[in-house]
């Protein structure tokens, strides 16, 4: 029988789980420490009770791992054990950039411009190795506390050259306002212009800090970026026009 694990479990025999720092629809995300190297990672296991974030952590694992860049977490090792699954990545211990913008209110045209350039760079790294992220929010940019920004959570990230998906038949993955044109629309991501330039709604919305939804249901959330791609904007946001270049 599969077990959730707790605090004082031991993964591979090496990595020891000290206290969870995150909760979500896949599974918990623990702060862990490495007893071989001595250092301190995360380690996000799948629910033991769902084979399919068993199926997500694996896709992010793949596609996570062939990754190498400054501002996008890094993935160390994947765990198969007791019929649960772990990867087992950097820890950042500075928290997200919801958290940032919840705990300190609107950021500024600088630290937005910052940012953005910094998840932008993150992006084009990813599209050029054929990944597409697919979930760019606030809570999937973490801020160490030197300031630098990473990108993390790749479980619904699609590899452009597998013809598999971690979607539904007919489903869509994603939050609303966040979500790439081609994906609002119900067809495959390709890592367009189009496509990257709405994920950067993250730090362009983060700016404004925390807002009401404008919409008492999710359909003109998901229509939204749909309309995007036959009425794209001739121009960059206003506010990114006023801060720094990338």
């Amino acid at each position: 029988m599969r077990v959730m694990a707790e605090a004082g479990d031991k993964v591979a025999d090496r990595y020891l789980l000290q206290e969870p720092i995150g909760r979500g629809g896949m599974g918990v995300v623990w702060r862990a420490h490495d007893e071989l190297l001595d250092r301190q990672v995360a380690v996000k296991c799948a629910r033991p009770d769902d084979d399919r974030a068993a199926l997500r952590l694996t896709n992010e694992a793949r596609n996570a791992a062939r990754l190498h860049h400054p501002h996008i977490v890094s993935v160390f090792d994947f765990v198969e054990e007791s019929e649960v699954c772990w990867i087992v990545m950097e820890y950042v211990s500075g928290g997200s950039l919801a958290d940032m913008v919840r705990d300190r209110g609107a950021l500024t045209p600088e630290e937005a411009g910052s940012i953005g350039c910094q998840i932008a760079t993150a992006l084009a790294k990813s599209h050029a190795e054929g990944v597409v992220h697919g979930d760019v929010t606030p809570e999937n940019v973490l801020i160490t506390e030197e300031g630098v920004a990473k990108l993390t959570d790749f479980g619904i990230s699609r590899a452009l050259w597998s013809e598999a998906t971690m979607t539904r038949t007919g489903g869509v993955r994603g939050k609303p306002p966040y979500l790439p044109p081609e994906v609002a629309r119900g067809t495959r991501p390709t890592g367009s212009p189009m496509s990257f330039r709405w994920a950067r709604r993250s730090t362009r919305r983060s700016r404004d800090g925390p807002r009401t939804a404008r919409h008492r249901t999710p359909w003109p959330m998901w229509r939204a970026p749909s309309r995007a791609i036959s009425r794209p904007r001739t121009g960059p946001a206003r506010w990114w026009t006023r801060s720094p270049r990338c």
